[in-house]
């Protein structure tokens, strides 16, 4: 074995992801993602940016560093795009935020603006819009997502005149034309195309990630997916004629994330079997940029992801990544000679922790101290609300109930939030804290059912049964065909401690109406009516329907019958059910 040392210096540093894996756990923990810049020589990197609420995925940087362009879910707008000056603090703010949305927006066509790029000068950034892509979770470490564009034209925005322009040349909409990158003088386009693919079974078409089971075709259906490289003239934004690239494309396989060298000569390109992001095929190879014979590089782990590759300034060094060691994406590094030659890889073992990925690496060209933290304000009421929901899902009822209270700092009349909160208070038993967020949320949506129907709920839950009957009623009224708005009153018709309040027969109806609809199968439901059959002095039928709950409940083993079993004790003593008055 050989060994030698190139006098090249890696004369800039790295800017990459450091993420936790899988990818649907990124998804649930987004302030999770870390932001590094390290040179090579770096001990352990510094984390320029943590703890984001929103996702910020596909970046990059202007040929001198001194702009920053980052793809961001700002608010609930997928398409947005955040552009910012780099220094010691560079600041992400609102007014840095733009949005692919705002091309044709009429159109109502969801944009989600992946794969974008700022041109070399930061006058220009191109990017896929009116887009559609495969973008699912996989249920697997290594490999725990598959992302490929179906759908999409390319879009130039001008930071100068504010205006949006479609590619001409790379605007067909029967093709997907995505993953553009500028050559060094800012002339020329390269980008992935293939013929455009519509999906067809998709649940929420406004959702940028879709579920396995929503595109069958592309897993069990064994249906391929491949891209050729064409190259197209900027012309100040006005296009051209697309052409093939000789060397990456028609070859049978899928050709993408084309990389300039910064002299303009070479290019280095992606090529798998089929589909784009996170393929364990994906391997390196470089040719002239003009087309050619593509070389493998020597640089490639086979079978093991070769990608997210970026050039140095000076054209010696490629940064890429692989799963070389494991499932957890670590960052390479391959020296590349005046005739393309590249060494083999050496590993940054520094740049990643044992439990977590890098990935998307860029050389900044930019030196120390000039770029050292990232500090973003542009997360709005919106952002804290979607943050709160996914809490809130997961049953994280302290941290949704901190984010919906940000949400609402910023937006107080917002009654998603007002609503949600109440909820989660309630879940911890801080019953007189929701109940003033569910008045003001009656408030603002007087005729909301859900809102009336929560407020009834908790002033039932503090013994104010006669104004919690009037909100009941209410969101009865709002949605007579609502089962379970229908089972709440009905509950405390039937069940309520203050007799003033019962209402047997009426009770009845409404659990009777309630079972119906749901076909007898809802043990809540079913409670309920057995709960106004014992409160109209009907004891057998309220065993019998108990046992019918109990029954249907059972079949869970991870279900409880304890509730039941008390209330059917109650029962065969020919006594009704009281709820417990508070304390």
């Amino acid at each position: 074995m050989r060994l030698s040392v190139s006098d090249d210096p890696v004369d800039a540093p790295i800017f990459y992801r450091d993420v936790p894996l899988p990818f649907r756990h990124v998804l649930n923990n987004i302030e999770s993602i870390r932001w590094r810049l390290g040179e090579v020589s770096s001990h352990k990197p510094p984390t320029l940016l943590t703890g984001m609420k929103v996702c910020g995925n596909c970046h990059s940087f202007t040929a001198d560093g001194k702009t920053l362009a980052m793809d961001v879910d700002y608010g609930s707008d997928k398409g947005s795009y955040v552009i910012a000056d780099t220094g010691p603090e560079t600041v992400l703010r609102r007014d840095n935020v733009i949005s692919w949305s705002d091309y044709r927006r009429d159109d109502k066509e969801p944009t989600f603006g992946l794969l974008a790029q700022i041109s070399p000068d930061g006058r220009y950034v191109v990017s896929t819009v009116k887009d559609r892509s495969v973008f699912a979770a996989v249920d697997e470490l290594d490999y725990s997502q598959r992302f490929f564009p179906v759908a999409g034209i390319l879009v130039t925005y001008d930071r100068q005149t504010k205006q949006f322009s479609p590619l001409k040349g790379a605007d067909d909409r029967q093709y997907v034309q995505s993953n553009p990158v500028w050559s060094p003088d800012g002339k020329t386009i390269l980008f992935a195309r293939s013929e455009s693919y519509a999906l067809k079974g998709l649940k929420d078409p406004s959702s940028a990630v879709v579920e396995k089971d929503e595109v069958t075709e592309f897993f069990e259906g064994g249906r391929k997916f491949r891209y050729d490289l064409y190259r197209i003239d900027f012309n100040d934004g006005r296009g051209g004629d697309p052409t093939p690239l000789p060397g990456a494309s028609g070859n049978g396989v899928s050709n993408y994330f084309p990389r300039y060298s910064p002299d303009g000569r070479w290019i280095v390109f992606c090529q798998s079997d089929t589909f784009m992001l996170l393929r364990p095929d994906s391997t390196l190879y470089i040719m002239p940029s003009t087309g050619g014979t593509p070389r493998m590089m020597r640089c490639n782990f086979p079978g093991k992801m070769n990608s997210w590759h970026s050039w140095s300034p000076n054209g010696r060094w490629l940064v890429f990544a692989s799963k070389a060691h494991g499932p957890f994406t670590q960052l390479w590094l391959t020296h590349i000679d005046a005739e393309g030659n590249d060494s083999p890889a050496v590993l940054l073992e520094h740049f990643t922790a044992a439990d977590r990925a890098a990935n998307i690496p860029e050389f900044v060209n930019v030196r120390p101290g000039q770029f050292a933290r990232i500090k973003q304000e542009f997360a709005d009421y919106y952002t804290h609300f979607r943050i709160g929901v996914g809490h809130e899902q997961r049953h994280e009822y302290a941290k949704a109930i901190e984010e919906f209270r940000l949400a609402l700092s910023e937006e107080p009349n917002h009654v998603e939030s007002l609503y949600l909160l109440a909820s989660c208070l309630a879940r911890l038993d801080r019953e007189q804290e929701a109940i003033s967020y569910a008045r003001k949320a009656v408030e603002i949506a007087p005729k909301s059912p859900l809102v009336h129907g929560l407020l009834g709920g908790l002033l039932c839950s503090t013994g104010q049964y006669g104004e919690a009957l009037a909100h009941l009623e209410a969101a009865h009224a709002a949605n007579t065909g609502d089962v379970t708005v229908a089972n709440n009153l009905a509950w405390l018709l039937a069940t309520c401690p203050d007799a003033a309040y019962r209402d047997g027969p009426r009770a009845l109806r409404l659990a009777e109406w309630a079972c119906k609809a749901t076909s007898y199968k809802s043990p809540p439901l079913l409670d309920s009516l057995a709960a106004a059959y014992a409160e109209t002095g009907q004891f057998d039928q309220a065993v019998k329907v108990t046992r019918q709950a109990i029954s249907i409940v059972r079949a869970n083993p991870k279900a409880s019958t304890e509730t039941l079993e008390s209330r059917l004790t109650l029962y065969l003593a020919r006594r009704p059910y009281r709820e417990p008055v508070p304390r």
